[in-house]
């Protein structure tokens, strides 16, 4: 079996002995964990068992200089402004001081440029057979929105103005239906959409207004990868567990990060874990940042061992690592995951 076998097989909720995951490292943990060990050697070990795509559609990859005197603000092809000196920071949104009524919408020609068009032909070209790929569109509705209006605005339009909230949502939808099916007839196995509906609560605004303006497009949107023999991957960040009924109603294949600081994974999965594959669910604000290496490696086997059951597991950290952690929990972390590597029959 392949990665790729793998992968199939637990989103089909098939139960394999080898559990498949995989690890998103960013550059100082890498470093970090290159400094710990002596050299690189340790990431040969990693069986990686997902390839993922850029966001191509994504606001951030169409950045443009904003002050050619400061190299850390950008605008995006929204208009959208932006602070990136570490992480992407919101400072305008796109409509700041704009009637939305008389906001010019992007086309699908402000997305792409001549070395876009050459980076998405390549990643195409080189697409790993042994592997699970996933075509990262970008960010969802509900993200796009806050961008295009700021978060508090945003939230507020939900109730002060519900219609022209769906209105703004049926342009954004247009677009982003626009990205999915620049991908349809490609390879790939799975579309990757981010939409962080939630906080850790509970879903970031009502559940009747998500209900009423985005779940009926995001059905759309999972019923035509399906149509076109693809999977769907949805990340959202927080406690979805208010939400999961209805994805598992659309037709969700996959969730990914499963955050357990937001919810309990554990009785998620006895709920949902039949109908829906779950992707993450390793803490990382709380086991990873502050467990010790023995809580970090027992975590992990327990994910394995009752996650496992039934297949609809992909392991990984809920976020990805960002170096902050201290270097014994990166090292547990890694050797944990890679444990099991003997299982792996290719």
């Amino acid at each position: 079996m392949t990665h790729r076998d793998y992968v199939l097989a637990q989103i089909n909720h098939e139960e394999t002995e080898y559990i498949p995951y995989h690890i998103r490292l960013g550059r100082k943990a890498s470093d970090a964990l290159t400094a710990h060990y002596g050299s690189e050697d340790w990431k040969k070990n990693i069986l990686w068992s997902i390839e993922g795509s850029p966001a191509f559609f994504d606001s951030w990859n169409t950045f443009k200089r904003l002050d050619p005197n400061d190299p850390t603000l950008f605008y995006d092809a929204y208009g959208a402004h932006w602070k990136h000196a570490g992480l992407p920071h919101l400072e305008k949104p796109a409509m700041d001081g704009i009637d939305p009524r008389d906001y010019k919408w992007p086309t699908m020609e402000d997305f792409f440029d001549d070395e876009k068009k050459a980076v998405m032909q390549k990643w195409l070209d080189n697409l790993p057979t042994d592997k699970f790929t996933l075509i990262n569109i970008g960010a969802g509705h509900w993200e796009l929105m806050w961008r295009l209006l700021g978060v508090e605005e945003a939230l507020m339009l939900t109730i002060d103005d519900p219609e022209l909230f769906d209105e703004l949502i049926g342009h954004l939808d247009v677009l982003i239906n626009q990205f999915m099916d620049y991908f349809l007839d490609k390879p790939g196995d799975a579309f990757y959409i981010c939409d962080d509906w939630c906080d850790q609560r509970t879903c970031m605004f009502s559940i009747e207004t998500w209900r009423r303006h985005i779940k009926p497009r995001i059905a759309r949107l999972y019923k035509k990868a399906h149509d076109a023999g693809k999977l769907v991957v949805q990340h959202v960040c927080g406690n979805v567990e208010p939400l999961m009924q209805d994805l598992v109603e659309i037709g969700l294949d996959v969730l990914e990060s499963v955050q357990s600081e937001a919810m309990d994974v554990y009785k998620v999965k006895k709920l949902y874990g039949d109908k829906i594959t779950f992707f993450g669910a390793l803490g990382v604000q709380d086991t990873v940042n502050f467990g010790t290496p023995n809580q970090i490696r027992a975590e992990i086997r327990r994910l394995r061992r009752e996650l496992g059951v039934g297949g609809g597991f992909i392991l990984a950290p809920a976020k990805a690592l960002d170096g902050e952690q201290p270097i014994e929990n990166l090292a547990a972390i890694y050797e944990t995951f890679v444990e099991e590597n003997h299982k792996f029959i290719y």
